[in-house]
């Protein structure tokens, strides 16, 4: 498995030049290379001044293709399977910036990388301390089927957590065994109607004959002396 970085930015933002950014910038998005990347982070203006040092401030933006699988998700064997269903982002306003929480949260768009068999969407932040996913500082903004929405008011590693829809194998049994038994009730009764269909026609021609024997004396046709 090989780890490219889709994108690496480092930028200095001047005081005078102060105004919420966001990564990647539209004139990346522009490049055929970034024409088809579509999660993002916003961050607000008071973000970069809290960040901001003596002459400017400096973001460090960073994402990488398959580190959704490097960083998965512990999955107890009572717990539901759970899998990163987005690419990682990193942003960082310097050294040890992660510890520090944030008066406005960063905005963040994560792209469903799975759209089927998936389900409970948690927007998450790397705990380096535990090592693992935790969704303390982040929440969800809005979510559809094929993107998600989140606010953190924590910056570092980024990313999309979803349970995993389990194929209940006895749902698809009886299932079948259901529609099988409505196919052969079904069968059934249009047999049945075949069948006494057939019986009342047979049972009308055998009077229509009767009807018209020869042999049979109309009542106008009989004397009596």
């Amino acid at each position: 498995m090989t780890f490219s970085v889709s994108v690496l930015t480092i930028r200095k933002i001047s005081f005078r030049n102060i105004r919420g950014t966001r990564f990647p910038s539209a004139a990346s998005l522009a490049t055929p290379v970034w024409k088809d990347y579509e999660d993002n982070i916003e961050i607000p203006a008071i973000v970069l001044m809290e960040s901001m040092g003596t002459e400017a401030a400096q973001v460090v933006f960073l994402s990488m293709r398959n580190m959704d699988k490097l960083l998965e998700p512990s999955t107890e064997k009572s717990q539901d399977m759970r899998i990163v269903n987005s690419q990682v982002m990193h942003l960082s306003f310097g050294e040890r910036s992660d510890l520090v929480r944030l008066q406005s949260p960063v905005r963040m768009m994560f792209r469903h990388q799975t759209v089927s068999d998936v389900n409970n969407p948690r927007c998450v932040l790397w705990d380096r301390g535990s090592e693992s996913w935790s969704p303390k500082f982040c929440e969800i903004v809005f979510s559809n089927s094929s993107h998600t929405g989140c606010e953190c008011s924590k910056v570092g590693s980024f990313g999309l957590l979803e349970d995993v829809v389990k194929k209940d194998s006895m749902a698809r049994t009886t299932f079948l065994v259901m529609v099988i038994v409505a196919v052969a009730v079904s069968t059934i009764v249009i047999i049945s109607v075949v069948l006494v269909a057939v019986y009342c026609y047979r049972i009308k021609v055998s009077n229509y004959d009767m009807d018209s024997s020869p042999c049979k004396t109309h009542p106008s046709q009989i004397h009596i002396y």
